[in-house]
């Protein structure tokens, strides 16, 4: 835990996608603009907590949803 807490909260957001379906939308929509052909989204929700996983699941159907026919 000593460690986990050095790491800065900034490079999780460079690394990982996170936020509200919309946000993540945003970013994809900016990876696709600047030529991304194929984004792999992986939720690891469940790795930090379990009860959320669901909701997570739903918001993650909610970004898939919006791009199913771009």
């Amino acid at each position: 835990m000593e460690a986990y807490e050095k790491i800065p909260l900034q490079m999780s957001k460079d690394y990982y996608l996170n936020g509200t379906p919309e946000d993540l939308i945003e970013k994809v929509e900016k990876y696709i603009k600047i030529g991304a052909k194929h984004i792999v989204l992986f939720d690891c929700t469940a790795v930090c907590d379990v009860y959320k996983l669901q909701n997570s699941s739903l918001c993650i159907k909610k970004v898939l949803d919006y791009f199913k026919d771009k």
